[in-house]
């Protein structure tokens, strides 16, 4: 799923089907691969911010519909419209703020992604990602750290990308997986691995 926010949407889609064009995907209707998403409040927190029983403790206290951690944070979601209500709960009750808090499409099932598949959806997400219509990148894959580490060494071998002009984006209030672009300020909440360098935020932009 790709959001954009333009004052040109025939200059939008045009960018946004030549990015898929480049990298053999084709760019569907508006709203054609939303029902294998769930659209649903996200709330980034650092691992720092409590133990993941205590996280998971306040969130279904707070009214979240899930919790999930990993070794770079824990991650609340809440119903769309719960969102800025399980928020505000959760300030009084974990003590560090929160890195992340949006809207986002979470996917409904994942699909594993190698190969040239791998570099091609890469390349199309930094395509994407240098188009200024687009605010944020959503998919439903999902790359394992080993491979990342390998397109990581693939893209370093590689002939060097023009110089892109930088300019500010959006920010999508925090949420993960995002907003930032790549060669811009990492944003609060990504999850870069320190083995790859890449972001595993799987249905949000990379800001590698």
């Amino acid at each position: 799923i790709v959001e954009c926010s333009t004052d040109n949407k025939n200059r939008a889609a045009t960018d946004v089907r030549t990015s898929f064009t480049h990298n053999g995907g084709n760019l569907g209707q508006t709203g054609a691969v939303s029902s294998g998403f769930e659209n649903v409040g996200e709330i980034i927190y650092p691992v720092e911010a409590g133990s993941e029983d205590a996280i998971m403790e306040a969130a279904l206290e707070a009214g979240a519909s899930d919790v999930s951690s990993d070794a770079d944070g824990h991650y609340i979601y809440t119903a769309r419209t719960d969102l800025a209500e399980v928020a505000a709960a959760l300030e009084g009750k974990i003590k560090t703020a929160a890195t992340s808090t949006a809207l986002i499409w979470k996917p409904l099932n994942t699909v594993a992604v190698e190969g040239e598949n791998a570099e091609k959806l890469m390349s199309l997400i930094e395509e994407l990602e240098d188009c200024d219509d687009v605010q944020n990148v959503y998919g439903n894959y999902e790359i394992s750290d080993e491979e990342r580490a390998r397109l990581a060494g693939f893209r370093r071998s590689g002939p060097p990308r023009a110089a892109r002009q930088e300019h500010p984006v959006r920010s999508s209030g925090s949420g993960a997986p995002g907003s930032g672009h790549l060669a811009r300020a990492t944003r609060p909440d990504c999850r870069k691995s320190p083995a790859s360098g890449w972001c595993r935020s799987w249905h949000r932009r990379c800001c590698r």
